[in-house]
């Protein structure tokens, strides 16, 4: 290999080493993004079950209310 071919060999190298990198730094920031995503979709669903329970206990509230009072339907 001439000695311009090794250089040229490295230089490609090189730009394929930045290149990988990058993905990688993109990789990176979509990993984060996902556990983000992760943890958010599990709050949500403890606000769902919260408020699910929350309905529960005022449709209870509301059917013993309406059970002591038949006249108030």
């Amino acid at each position: 290999m001439t000695n311009e071919a090794h250089h040229c060999n490295d230089a490609v190298l090189y730009l394929l080493q930045e290149k990988l990198l990058d993905i990688e730094k993109v990789a990176d920031h979509a990993t984060q993004d996902i556990s983000h995503i992760c943890v958010e979709k599990e709050l949500l669903e403890q606000i769902r079950n919260e408020s699910r329970r929350q309905i529960g206990l005022l449709t209870d509230a509301l059917e013993a209310n309406a059970a002591k009072n038949p006249s108030s339907k």
